[in-house]
């Protein structure tokens, strides 16, 4: 019976082994096969990473070499440009020349003749030049041909025209007040016509011997490019009005040609003292160079 006993405690005993045994190998080998698929997981990841940075690798150097050749090309753009804003600064600086030379031919000219009527024409003449001459000299000194700082013209303008029409030297009080102002040149020019026509003949006739006098001009921007250009002066009055169908003058007849040019308006105001303009004009926009 001990012998039965000692032999089904070891049989018992054996079982137990065996038991451990079975379950330590099935821990094994779940140990292996997460292992085995770790692996797998990780050799799979290596295979996309590196595939990864094979395709990073070709898309840096197809992006190197768009970077090289959109560089090549911005520098043969920027040279086209640096070129072309030369010949445009040196087409500048030609027409202002050649606007210089035919007012020194008027201004020659003008000293071959009595004749008041000839002398009066030739000097507005040579004005109306200068005014242009100068937007053009405006455009070879900057760096931005697509615009103008009108303020500054608006200024050496005026001194150009009290230099030249004020004949008693007398005091001449420019009062001027604008919003910033930067124009093409499709606006500089009959802008600045117009502002010629109507400051030069307020030089011409509007101060008879009175001791202050004044010259005013205001803008300011109404919306978006549309512009209110507030003009006159504190002299006698103008006898000849706007829409006088008897006024035939030539610098009547620019005045009207320029504001039509700039699609605007003019008006009149004859109720106070002086002579008084309020006109609405259009800055012309175009894409910059």
């Amino acid at each position: 019976f001990k012998y039965e006993q000692d032999l089904l405690l070891s049989e018992n005993n054996l079982k137990h082994k065996i038991s451990l045994v079975e379950t330590k190998n099935k821990s094994q080998r779940r140990t292996i096969i997460i292992t085995l698929i770790g692996l797998s997981l990780i050799s799979i990841l290596l295979i996309v990473l590196y595939n990864k940075l094979k395709t990073n690798r070709a898309q840096k150097k197809e992006i190197k070499l768009q970077n090289d050749s959109l560089n090549d090309m911005y520098i043969e753009l920027q040279s086209a440009f640096d070129d072309k804003t030369f010949l445009l600064k040196e087409i500048h600086h030609r027409v202002k020349n050649n606007l210089q030379v035919i007012s020194s031919i008027l201004r020659m000219q003008n000293k071959h003749t009595d004749d008041p009527k000839v002398k009066e024409l030739l000097k507005n003449s040579q004005s109306r030049i200068n005014s242009m001459a100068l937007i053009h000299e405006k455009l070879y000194k900057v760096d931005d041909l697509s615009l103008i700082d009108y303020n500054n013209y608006i200024n050496e303008l005026v001194t150009i025209l009290i230099k030249t029409y004020n004949k008693d030297g007398g005091n001449i009080d420019f009062k001027f007040n604008s919003d910033p102002l930067k124009i093409t040149i499709e606006t500089a020019i009959p802008l600045g016509l117009l502002l010629n026509e109507i400051i030069s003949n307020t030089l011409k006739h509007a101060f008879k011997k009175q001791k202050e006098r004044e010259i005013y001009l205001d803008i300011s921007v109404i919306e978006n490019n549309r512009y209110k250009m507030l003009i006159g002066d504190n002299g006698v009055g103008d006898s000849k009005y706007l829409n006088d169908p008897n006024n035939d003058s030539l610098g009547l007849k620019l005045i009207h040609i320029m504001v039509k040019q700039l699609n605007g308006s003019i008006e009149q105001e004859t109720q106070k003292k002086g002579t008084h303009y309020k006109i609405i004009f259009e800055a012309i926009k175009r894409d910059r160079l």
